[in-house]
């Protein structure tokens, strides 16, 4: 909320994608909660191998969602290109901003770090390398800002070019493995496994 406000009052497009980022990680946690709550309802008649497929659900959903946001983000840095320079630029308060988030993403990783030595969780670790990306892309924000300080206003836009490239990778890879998942498709290399240890074992073809 923050990195938002000070992006909207700076006329910061690198900051308000950052923060609507930051706000999708929210929203996209929160959807996977409810999904991760309803996944591990036990079967019933309606669902006799269970819920599972509830969480799976809630990523596709999500990198949907976050799919949209992102090709909105760069076709307004692409169009912005071509506008006239800008009269309000980012400054000061837009570096504390970034700073802010950073401190903030740090935090995070602290948090989770100390999660990991009690739980090892693959969820855990998943959003402990999340967090590394998170780090990257504000960074990415705080360069931007620097470049525009010096001069090179449009650098802002090149920054919100990029955020919004990283968001529409993660979303694609989010919704391909959803989409894996939710049509039943076995990972080519585990067929191979099966196959190697089939043709491995005596009397068995």
């Amino acid at each position: 909320v923050v990195e938002l406000f000070i992006g909207i009052f700076s006329n910061s497009l690198a900051l308000v994608t950052d923060s609507v980022h930051a706000v999708l990680d929210s929203i996209v946690t929160s959807i996977l909660l409810v999904a991760a709550r309803w996944s591990s309802k036990p079967p019933d008649r309606e669902h006799t191998y269970g819920h599972g497929k509830i969480d799976t659900m809630g990523s596709f959903v999500a990198g949907i969602i976050i799919l949209v946001i992102s090709c909105f983000f760069i076709y307004e840095s692409i169009s912005r290109f071509y506008e006239p320079k800008p009269e309000v630029l980012p400054g000061i308060l837009a570096i504390g901003a970034a700073v802010y988030t950073l401190g903030a993403d740090g935090f995070r990783l602290a948090v989770l770090r100390k999660a990991l030595h009690k739980v090892d969780g693959q969820t855990l670790k998943v959003e402990f390398y999340h967090v590394f990306m998170d780090i990257a892309a504000t960074a990415v924000a705080l360069v931007g800002i620097l470049f525009v300080i010096n001069g090179f206003y449009q650098a802002d836009y090149v920054a919100a070019l990029i955020l919004g490239g990283i968001l529409a990778v993660l979303s694609l890879k989010m919704i391909h493995r959803s989409g894996l998942e939710l049509t039943d498709a076995v990972p080519e290399s585990m067929i191979r496994k099966v196959h190697d240890v089939v043709n491995g074992t005596e009397g068995v073809l």
